[in-house]
């Protein structure tokens, strides 16, 4: 099982993508980081969702929704929640994974966790 650094992604302009999905049998307890890395503010989403439904996400999977992150290099432009687990299940289609996205496509976002 892995631990340490789990995923990373810095996503295309208001596109939702899944940057992590735990293998099969698998559940990660996790930290997910978002910092702003461009001169333009942003907003981001981060949802925990069926993979094979990431065309129709609903409001009931978001984590963050249209949450504010200041230009970079200041104070508020960098978002961590903490304590999220997901695990791997089998009645979703493809798993249950983390879906992020931005409105600028300039935001970096990073999972750290433990999978057991």
């Amino acid at each position: 099982m892995a631990s340490g650094h789990l995923a990373y992604a810095i996503p295309a302009t208001a596109t939702s993508t899944t940057i992590y999905i735990p293998a099969t049998g698998v559940t990660a307890t996790f930290a997910i980081n978002c910092v702003n890395i461009n001169t333009d503010a942003a907003d981001v989403r981060i949802q925990v969702a069926a993979t094979a439904s990431i065309s129709n996400l609903t409001d009931s999977q978001y984590v963050e929704h249209s949450t504010p992150l200041t230009v970079k290099g200041t104070i508020g432009n960098v978002l961590e929640r903490t304590g999220l687990v997901v695990a791997y299940d089998a009645n979703a289609p493809g798993g249950n994974g983390i879906v992020v996205r931005s409105s600028t496509g300039q935001v970096a976002f990073n999972i750290w966790g433990i999978e057991a």
